[in-house]
This record gives C-alpha cells, sequence and structure tokens, in this order.
C-alpha cells in the first residue's frame, strides 16, 4: 500500500496500518501507536493528535472524532508561544509547523495560508536555530505530496488543489511558489530519478515546471523560496555557469541570508551534481562576500553543514579552511546558541579533524550529546578522539 492508502503521509516515515472493526476513540489509540510505536512522543501528545487529524480524510474514524481532534489541534497551535517553542527540540518545532500547514491545505484554508505565510515573510520569523520559518512552511508541500505514489490521478488531484488556490488568490506569490514544490515533487518522484542522475523524465517533467515558475516570476519572486525552487531546477537542467550564475546574483542580491537558496545552490556544485570540493570552497568563499554585513563567517559554516551530506569523504579530506570554519560556527552561536547548532557543529568539527574547536563544543553540552544529531558511534568516536592525549 502506498502511504495514501494506508491514510498516513510522509512527516514521520509511513507505517501500515491495519484497519480493525473497533470502537471509534480505541482506533484513535491504534492509530497513534501506529505512528508513534516506540513512543519517542510521549511528551508531546498534541503532534500525536495532529498526525491523526491531519489524516482524518482517508481513515475510518468517524466524522466527529475528527472534528474534535481538529478543534483540539487549532486550540494547541494558537496557544503556543516562543517561550513554548524555545523548549520544543528544533525538529519538534519544525514538525508542528509542517503539520499546521498540511491542515490548512487538508481543509482548504487558503486564507489561513495566506495571513501565515505573509506573516513568516514580512516578520521574516526564524526558529531558535536561525531557520527561517518560511522554508519549513514551503517543505510542508514536499511532505504532504509524499514520495512514493506515482499514480497520475494522485497528482492531477493535488496540482489541481493548488490552481484552485492560485485562483483564489491570483495576485499572491504563496499559491505559485507551493504549485512550484508540487510540480517539483511531481517530477521527482513520477519519473523514479535519484539525485545527480541523467535522467530525461525527470528533465522533461522538470522543465514543465520550471517554464511555470518563469511564467508566474514577477508575483511568485516576491518570495524569497521562488530563488530556492528556480536554483533547484536549473541544477536538475543542467544550465550552464554563465546563466546559473545570474540567477544566483539575483537570488543574492534581492534575498541574501535567505539560507535556504544557498543551501540549493551548494548542491549545484557538490559531488551529487558533478561538482568536487574546490567548487564547494570557491562558492563558500562567495558566500562570506554577499552576507558578512549580515552573518559574519556563518553562512561558510552553514554551507559545509548543508553539502557534508554530499561528500564521499570526510570533510578533513575536502578544501574546507578550518580557521573561517571556526569563525562561522562562532558567528553562528553567538545570534543562536541553541543545542542543536551546538550539537551539529560539534559533529562537523570532528569531521574536519578539528579537536580545539570539538572540544570546544563538547564542553557547550551541559545537558550531555543530543542524539539526533548526532549518529552514537560518531560521538562515541568523537568523544575518545578529542580527549585521549596528545601524541
Amino acid at each position: 500500500m502506498t502511504s495514501q492508502e494506508t491514510g498516513f503521509g510522509p512527516i514521520l516515515g509511513v507505517r501500515t496500518r491495519v484497519v480493525l472493526r473497533i470502537p471509534p476513540l480505541l482506533h484513535v489509540q491504534v492509530l497513534w501507536r501506529a505512528i508513534d510505536p516506540n513512543r519517542e512522543w510521549r511528551f508531546f501528545p498534541v503532534f500525536r493528535t495532529i498526525r491523526v487529524a491531519t489524516r482524518c480524510r482517508s481513515s475510518m474514524i468517524p466524522k466527529i472524532i475528527c472534528k474534535l481532534l481538529m478543534l483540539l489541534l487549532l486550540v494547541s497551535l494558537n496557544a503556543r508561544t516562543d517561550d513554548n517553542e524555545q523548549a520544543m527540540h528544533e525538529l519538534d518545532a519544525r514538525k508542528a509547523l509542517v503539520a499546521q500547514v498540511i491542515t490548512s491545505f487538508d481543509t482548504g484554508d487558503y486564507a489561513g495560508l495566506e495571513q501565515l505565510a505573509d506573516h513568516l515573510r514580512t516578520t521574516q520569523a526564524r526558529f531558535p536555530t536561525g531557520v527561517w520559518k518560511l522554508t519549513v512552511f514551503y517543505q510542508a508541500f514536499d511532505e504532504y505530496a509524499g514520495s512514493d505514489n506515482r499514480d497520475e490521478s494522485y497528482w492531477y488531484k493535488l496540482k489541481q488543489r493548488t490552481t484552485e488556490w492560485i485562483e483564489q488568490f491570483p495576485e499572491s506569490p504563496t499559491p505559485l511558489v507551493a504549485h512550484g514544490m508540487i510540480l517539483d515533487s511531481y517530477a521527482w518522484v513520477t519519473s523514479g530519478a535519484s539525485a545527480g542522475q541523467e535522467h530525461p523524465e525527470l528533465r522533461d517533467r522538470m522543465l514543465l515546471a520550471k517554464i511555470f515558475l518563469e511564467k508566474n516570476k514577477n508575483i511568485a519572486e516576491n518570495d524569497p523560496h521562488w530563488y530556492t525552487l528556480a536554483v533547484r531546477m536549473a541544477t536538475v537542467l543542467r544550465w550552464d555557469a554563465e546563466r546559473f550564475d545570474k540567477l544566483l546574483e539575483d537570488a543574492f542580491t534581492r534575498y541574501p541570508d535567505y539560507y535556504q537558496t544557498w543551501f540549493a545552490a551548494v548542491e549545484h556544485y557538490s559531488p551529487t551534481w558533478g561538482g568536487d570540493a574546490a567548487s564547494v570552497e570557491t562558492f563558500a568563499r562567495h558566500a562570506i562576500q554577499k552576507t558578512q554585513t549580515i552573518e559574519g563567517f556563518g553562512m561558510y559554516a552553514r554551507i559545509y553543514w548543508a553539502v557534508e551530506p554530499h561528500f564521499d569523504a570526510a570533510l578533513a579530506d575536502t578544501a574546507i579552511q578550518l580557521d573561517d570554519f571556526s569563525r562561522g560556527v562562532n558567528d553562528v552561536l553567538k545570534r543562536y546558541p541553541v543545542r542543536w547548532n551546538v550539537n551539529n557543529f560539534a559533529r562537523l568539527a570532528c569531521d574536519a579533524q578539528d579537536r580545539e574547536l570539538t572540544k570546544a563544543l563538547f564542553a557547550l553540552m551541559s545537558e550531555g550529546p543530543d542524539q539526533r544529531a548526532w549518529y552514537w558511534t560518531d560521538f562515541e568516536r568523537c568523544f575518545r578522539w578529542v580527549n585521549e592525549p596528545p601524541a
């Protein structure tokens, strides 16, 4: 069964659900346990409620139960304060926003989505790590679309939903970018292509998506995520250097500190897409020049965080400059000194074989390591390495 057939979406990873002929309230409990079998979110029950509520449409839960769960969802989300968000794990805070967006889209609340997106754009709201909330707003449409349904009728209906949204708000960039996200997901999922692969179907479908973006640029580029999508699509379409550089110049002149466009761009220079470590380093240094007045050297460190999964080798074997990376980490932590950033930068510093920086970051882990940032073998290896006596 696909994620749509089971009634679970892609936020947490699909788990097959067995439909049982049991009382409604017990049915909800069974769904909760199927969603969260390891009770990973036992301290975050609201999100489990969100998880069930957003998939009511394709389950056997009676409508009255769905409505009650939806009411609980909306009350809990509206009551959430910045202090609560600070206390949440970064990933849980992101998932809560994804769930809020999915719920509004699922129920056709386009006005609510417009209000939320406009607020996130105008305030440039961020999570405690510094990540723009607008980025996660749009990632919700990737999550909603899923990654395993290649049925054309499913995608037709999904595209009809965003088209309906565009018709209701024709002067807004939000539904245009959301529609672009759906077209991007459609190209990847239905072609079955992998990142970096030359794939005719992926190219053809991505070309149609890029044509849509360009056709609506005058309105849609008022949202920074339009450029993120444009960069992603240009990478797939293998634009030449001159054309790609022009796109980046436009993007970073208009939105220099919108992180996600930088992260999309560095993939273009990564080994995944035919680049190399030297190209990544050149781009990272360009990022310093474009953002130093805002971010210091912070964008340099964030770019290596984003591109690290695209290297086959350890960061120590790339062209990373440890002094610049250390300065970047310090600049990020001055503004966003949260546990998620500290742990991830410690992991990266260890991978880059910067013992001094790794040790300094370990000293900041007063609550111990964040297991969601580390592969445990990496943490244990790094801990031993940073504490072993000098040779």
